[in-house]
């Protein structure tokens, strides 16, 4: 998985076609290109092309795409990558594998300066 956003280094939208990703590509490396941008830009360059030939191979973008989606819950993390099913077998293990049904919970919660700054846990009711 890459820590770059492609797309947003190109400057297309995701759902961009070849051509489009084509010329970006075109056009970034002429302004960072080393001939041009100098030895700052030759690492920009590498980057811009790695971009394009990732976004351009339609199994290289797949997976990188796969990559990139984000992760709605902690049951879809859960499902779909295997680090983030080793993380949550360690931090959680005995939620549950499968994913729970029904709606998500969401409350807020004031939390005082001294928890904040010393750290400790605080009990929640859950209304009814």
């Amino acid at each position: 998985m890459a820590d770059v956003d492609y797309y947003a280094l190109l400057g297309i939208p995701r759902d961009a076609d070849i051509r489009q990703i084509k010329k970006a590509y075109q056009k970034k490396a002429r302004e960072c290109h080393p001939d041009h941008a100098g030895p700052k830009g030759a690492e920009a360059f590498r980057l811009v092309t790695r971009a394009y030939e990732t976004l351009s191979d339609r199994q290289k973008r797949q997976a990188y795409d796969f990559g990139f989606m984000p992760v709605v819950s902690i049951a879809d993390l859960y499902e779909r990558h295997t680090e983030g099913r080793k993380v949550m077998e360690i931090i959680l293990p005995s939620a549950p594998a499968a994913k729970q049904i029904g709606p998500d919970l969401f409350m807020a919660v004031r939390v005082g300066k001294k928890l904040m700054q010393n750290g400790g846990s605080m009990i929640l009711e859950l209304p009814n």
